[in-house]
């Protein structure tokens, strides 16, 4: 058996046993709340979506989460949570919260690693 097979075996059972792997997903940052949100405006809604109402408690306190342009959502670990309060505090942006997150996914879940805002 060489190792290119044993790598795709391996692969292979540990998606059969639903293990995370490490995965990019660009989308806009927004609260679980304001995604669903805009899920169901259309359109360029959670592109014109407010860096400002991410940080509204009653938002934030939904957690955070990356809405992908098929409309999927994958919502934040508590990690991804702190680190997507901290970009969008530090952030200078209006709206348009393009970002980049890097993390193991499960579901619609993202345990997050990496999160980078794009400028």
């Amino acid at each position: 058996m060489n190792w290119t097979h044993l790598l795709r075996s391996a692969a292979l059972i540990g998606a059969l046993a639903g293990t995370a792997f490490a995965e990019q997903i660009d989308g806009i940052l927004m609260t679980t709340m304001c995604a669903a949100k805009a899920v169901k405006e259309g359109g360029d809604a959670a592109v014109k979506h407010e860096r400002t109402c991410n940080l509204k408690p009653n938002c934030a306190k939904t957690g955070f989460g990356v809405l992908t342009p098929d409309n999927r959502f994958f919502q934040f670990d508590q990690a991804g949570n702190e680190k997507a309060l901290k970009a969008l505090q530090e952030s200078a942006k209006k709206d348009d919260m393009k970002v980049v997150v890097t993390g193991d996914v499960q579901g619609n879940k993202i345990a997050v690693s990496n999160l980078k805002l794009e400028n």
